[in-house]
């Protein structure tokens, strides 16, 4: 089915824990949380939302060793680390001091340390 409204999906990945939910960040500075299993009355439970940054939300990042740790990152420079447990407020606000976020990633090995790369090209 579909589960977006009108704007546009910039950024998804699967909830680590919950192979029926799936994190978006949107075009209009939304990061959505969908239970994508199919409802039997066909009517489609509304998503966990919050305003995640003042623009887009560009990145969508679990980690795998804390499954309910988001990261998300914006065209503002700013990386936000969440708990999809409690999305009503970020955890960790991190300015990347006006540089352009390209990509972010969780390490495959320890857990909490995330790698940001910029336009700079610098991995911080």
């Amino acid at each position: 089915g579909e589960f977006a409204n009108s704007e546009a999906t910039v950024a998804l990945s699967w909830v680590p824990d919950s192979a029926t939910s799936l994190a978006t960040g949107t075009n209009f500075k939304w990061l959505r949380i969908y239970d994508v299993r199919e409802n039997v009355s066909k009517k489609q439970a509304a998503p966990l939302s919050v305003v995640a940054h003042h623009k887009g939300v560009y990145g969508v990042c679990f980690d795998k060793h804390i499954p309910s740790c988001l990261a998300t990152f914006s065209e503002e420079g700013v990386i936000k680390i969440w708990d999809i447990r409690h999305l009503y407020k970020p955890l960790v606000e991190v300015d990347s001091k006006s540089k352009t976020i390209i990509q972010i990633g969780w390490s495959p090995s320890r857990p909490g340390l995330l790698a940001a790369i910029t336009d700079q090209k610098t991995v911080s």
